[in-house]
């Protein structure tokens, strides 16, 4: 798996946690902005965003990892992602910067059902252990 351990991240903070995406994953980081709801849509979907001319369905990253919501910051972000046959947004608390892990722990180390369906597994970054988000595998399933 060498070729997915040189791969590069984007870390991204969730109520004060970090996480990383695959950037291959990533189409565009995008400041907040007022989102249109959707009557009867899944609980997770804050709603959906004009972008260019598509509309996007907005996830919120909280939701799906079972933590409280909190109001939009300055420092909040859209990671607007690739899917199989749209794009997706991830509301998350901030991005942080692009980052290559030193090494990559498979999923495996991580326990219960809940982290296996969410996380692909660790990136260690300055002695930093950095969960890696399954974003396309998780949100298109």
């Amino acid at each position: 798996m060498a070729g997915y351990e040189e791969a590069k991240h984007i870390q991204i903070g969730i109520a004060d946690r970090r996480f990383a995406i695959p950037i291959a994953e990533v189409v565009e980081v995008i400041r907040m902005q007022p989102l249109t709801d959707i009557p009867s849509a899944d609980s997770a979907v804050m709603g959906v965003l004009q972008v260019r001319d598509d509309i996007i369905a907005v996830l919120s990253l909280r939701h799906l990892m079972f933590l409280p919501e909190c109001e939009p910051s300055k420092a909040t972000r859209i990671v607007l992602l690739k899917g199989r046959t749209e794009t997706i947004g991830l509301c998350v608390d901030c991005v942080y910067n692009v980052v290559v892990f030193t090494d990559i722990q498979k999923g495996s180390k991580l326990e219960g059902e809940w982290c296996e369906t969410l996380f692909r597994g660790i990136g260690i970054h300055d002695s930093e252990l950095v969960p890696i988000l399954k974003t396309a595998e998780r949100l298109y399933s």
